[in-house]
């Protein structure tokens, strides 16, 4: 086929593929008339259709509700919806009483506990002073007999007869013996007394005892030795 000939069906073709070209051309800038450039599709629908459901008219009118319908549809609840939540309510308030009521007798026990205990060690205290207190005086007394008997049964009692002296003693702060005073209107007794070595008396801290002092008094009656001892005054603390 020479040149000449094909030339006029290579033209028809060329006119072919332009037409076909403006057609499509023309097509999509109708389509993109139709939408809008900056169009959002909505992924709630896209959801929706892919699961092949659509959302419900109901859904979307709840969704809609302003906030006052939403207060009317809980004012208008049945009786039975208010008085349950009026039975919780009580049932809460009665627990938060029950504990307070609780928590109320737990304390007042264990504040009556704490008094019984402070009771009990007080009475045990007043026990153990009174336990040492016998202790010291018993040991004191006869500490100081056999201190003074020696001594007035070298003198000769039908000499001091019916006769009685005062020994008062001192403690210092640390409990130790500070000093000694002999009184008597017998001379011979007071002589003789002087010569006791009343450093050896126990001391009253040695039975935790803070005495600031002791009044002893010595009587021979009837040739016996007749010892009599008083506290003074007690230490404070």
């Amino acid at each position: 086929m020479s040149l000449i000939k094909c030339f006029p069906i290579s033209l028809l073709f060329h006119l072919l593929l332009i037409s076909i070209s403006i057609f499509t051309i023309q097509r999509s800038k109708s389509v993109e008339d139709i939408l809008p450039k900056n169009w959002v599709i909505d992924v709630n629908i896209v959801l929706m259709e892919q699961e092949l459901q659509l959302p419900s008219a109901g859904s979307q009118a709840l969704e809609a509700e302003p906030a006052e319908v939403r207060k009317s549809i809980i004012a208008e609840q049945p009786a039975a919806f208010k008085q349950s939540e009026n039975s919780i309510s009580n049932k809460t308030h009665e627990n938060i009483d029950a504990k307070k009521t609780e928590e109320i007798v737990n304390k007042g026990a264990q504040e009556q506990i704490k008094k019984m205990q402070e009771a009990f060690v007080a009475k045990v205290n007043a026990q153990l002073l009174m336990i040492k207190t016998k202790a010291f005086f018993r040991v004191a007394r006869s500490s100081i007999r056999s201190l003074v008997n020696p001594e007035i049964t070298s003198a000769g009692r039908e000499v001091i007869n019916d006769s009685s002296a005062n020994i008062t003693i001192g403690y210092n702060e640390e409990g130790s013996l500070k000093d000694v005073e002999i009184s008597s209107e017998s001379d011979k007794l007071k002589a003789i007394l002087e010569r006791v070595n009343w450093k050896a008396v126990p001391l009253p801290f040695a039975y935790l005892l803070r005495y600031k002092g002791l009044n002893i008094r010595v009587t021979i009656n009837n040739g016996s030795l007749l010892i009599g001892i008083e506290v003074t005054e007690n230490k404070a603390g």
